[in-house]
């Protein structure tokens, strides 16, 4: 107590720390765990505190907050941080500097999403599917997260404009890998084309057309398809008629709708032949092929059937004979005449006759019509002779002295050739008997 006032001392009591001249009543709060204006109330509990930090939440405890929800606090509270760079606080993996992944999220939170984020991981390779087949073209690819338009995952396809094309489709008799395996026309016949067709002769021949391809169309016997080739060539110098037949009266036949096509040469050959029913329903035709020609056959289903198993039976016969060579003039007049003495049969025995007479003297010689006696043939003169399947039971050769010999059996040919040559001797023991038209070769079945 005192009248005057003692020096350092005031009037008052309401300084709350009377060591620190920063600290009295009506100072500023700060944060510094002080109370410095002597209200009784510390920091964050002072409504006139100033100097807080604005604190983030951070709800997915990635230590990057969220922009949206904040406090004003002069220390962190709990679940805050000091950044509000998280553009997601539901996850703790999406936040800046994290790994922008293919998921259509902002995963670094740098404004930019999947391909659209430079720094993407992960990104696929997507190969073009220009024809829509589900399979990619492996010559054009893009990396990206998700499937551009007009891309696939898949880089197995082989053919980027068929979408017939493609791994599993079935692979049809075309000349096209189909299922991309690296194999064409695997299965196929062998003889699907025109240009691989099968060689053949006289006889049964067994084929399967299922599946192949059609070459044809419809032509005169169409619409037909699933084409199987064969070729034919008359191996002899004299006409034969082929007779082609999938008849099962012929013991043979298909089990599909049928139909034969043949054509002359090549694959670009004439049409020579066609037909579906002549046999009660199924094919057989007949044509004249000349001497050393080829023709082609087709064995072909008439559609919509897809073909399957056949067999077809190829007789040829031919009753001609040929005189060839200069001077010669076959039928009546200067030259023979060649004529068979009945139309083959099976297991019968013909006579094949040369009659006729060549006036003058010398040159090749030949029998007449005159019981043991003989004319002359023209000089380069051979006959050829076709008989099918027969066979020349033994055939006549000269020796020096110009006389007939017989060499023996001979097994049977398309087409033998006899040259008329040398005197013939009735008498002397050669394969001709004496008729009365003449002198003739013996052949038989």
């Amino acid at each position: 107590m005192s009248c005057t006032q003692p020096v350092g001392f005031v009037s008052n009591s309401l300084d709350c720390n009377d060591n620190n001249a920063a600290i009295k009543p009506g100072a500023t709060e700060i944060c510094d765990g002080i109370d410095n204006d002597c209200d009784g109330l510390v920091d964050d509990a002072d409504p006139s505190i100033t100097g807080q930090q604005t604190w983030y939440q951070d709800a997915d405890g990635d230590v990057f907050g969220n922009a949206a929800v904040s406090q004003l606090k002069c220390l962190q509270p709990a679940g805050y941080v000091s950044n509000n760079t998280d553009c997601n606080d539901n996850n703790a993996a999406i936040h800046p500097g994290a790994t922008e992944i293919c998921d259509t999220l902002d995963n670094d939170c740098d404004g930019l999403v999947d391909d659209a984020d430079p720094g993407i991981t992960g990104q696929q390779t997507w190969y073009q599917d220009s024809d829509g087949d589900g399979y990619g073209n492996p010559a054009v690819s893009t990396v990206a997260c998700f499937a551009p338009a007009g891309y696939v995952g898949d880089s197995t396809d082989c053919n980027d404009t068929n979408a017939a094309i493609h791994p599993g489709a079935p692979e049809v008799c075309d000349s096209v890998d189909n299922d991309c395996d690296g194999l064409i026309d695997e299965g196929c016949p062998s003889n699907d084309h025109c240009s691989n067709a099968s060689t053949i002769g006289d006889g049964t021949f067994f084929g399967d057309n299922s599946g192949a391809q059609s070459e044809i169309g419809s032509l005169t016997c169409g619409p037909v398809g699933h084409d199987v080739w064969f070729s034919y060539t008359n191996p002899s110098y004299c006409n034969r008629n082929v007779t082609l037949s999938l008849c099962p009266a012929d013991g043979v036949g298909s089990t599909f709708p049928a139909a034969l096509h043949v054509f002359s040469g090549s694959c670009a050959g004439v049409l020579l032949a066609c037909d579906t029913v002549s046999c009660s329903g199924s094919p057989k035709t007949t044509v004249a092929v000349a001497g050393g020609a080829t023709v082609l056959i087709a064995v072909s289903a008439v559609s919509p059937s897809n073909g399957g198993l056949f067999a077809m039976l190829v007789t040829s016969k031919s009753a001609t004979a040929t005189m060839v060579g200069a001077g010669c003039s076959p039928g009546p007049g200067p030259g023979p005449t060649l004529t068979i003495d009945a139309p083959p049969v099976m297991n019968s025995t013909r006579t094949l006759s040369i009659t006729g007479a060549v006036p003058g003297s010398g040159g090749l010689l030949f029998y007449s019509n005159t019981p043991g006696s003989y004319g002359a043939l023209p000089g380069g003169c051979s006959l050829y002779v076709d008989q099918g399947t027969m066979a020349i039971l033994a055939f006549p050769t000269i020796d020096g002295g110009g006389n007939w010999t017989v060499s023996g059996v001979v097994p049977a040919i398309e087409c033998w050739t006899i040259s008329l040559q040398g005197i013939i001797f009735p008498a002397g023991g050669v394969p001709f008997y004496e008729a009365t038209n003449g002198l003739a070769l013996v052949i038989g079945l």
